[in-house]
């Protein structure tokens, strides 16, 4: 019983595992485009819902750390890099 214990526990490591790579790609590809690209902010926007939902689809117990980690981060982001390219036009 203790095989199958490890198992099943193995199998939900890789599923959050899997979780938690998929909101990184998600949250690297909105940096990218704040960053690198001339996307529109609601356009930024859309993508920051896209993520918001699904991660408190993933992990609705933890949606305090997507203000704190996410919103925080996006919101640096576009300060430094946008305001400074919006204020030059």
């Amino acid at each position: 019983m203790n095989q199958l214990t490890d198992i099943v526990q193995s199998y939900e490591i890789c599923i959050e595992n899997a979780k938690i790579s998929k909101i990184k790609q998600l949250s690297d590809e909105i940096a990218v485009l704040i960053i690198n690209t001339d996307v529109e902010h609601v356009d930024v926007d859309i993508k920051k819902e896209k993520l918001k939902k699904i991660s408190n689809r993933y992990f609705p117990d933890k949606m305090y750390l997507y203000d704190l980690l996410y919103e925080s981060r996006f919101k640096r982001l576009w300060k430094q890099f946008r305001s400074k390219r919006e204020g030059s036009q």
